[in-house]
């Protein structure tokens, strides 16, 4: 239950992995996902600050939907 999105060559954040683990919570009370950027690209602030935003956002939505019966 992980998604890996990585960056390819010519992106503005390369090279740079966005990590998404998906940990179901006992007795199907939802989910916690972590998010964990990597990258030593030249922007790393906006990387940084952008990933929250889209990443952020799409996990919150994502474990708000997790239940143990919805997988």
């Amino acid at each position: 239950m992980t998604i890996v999105n990585t960056t390819l060559p010519g992106h503005q954040f390369y090279p740079g992995n966005v990590t998404l683990h998906v940990t179901p919570v006992p007795f199907g009370l939802g989910s916690i996902i972590s998010v964990i950027g990597t990258g030593t690209g030249a922007h790393p602030i906006w990387n940084d600050a952008i990933g929250l935003l889209f990443f952020g956002g799409s996990a919150s939505a994502i474990a708000a939907d997790c239940w143990a019966g919805d997988y």
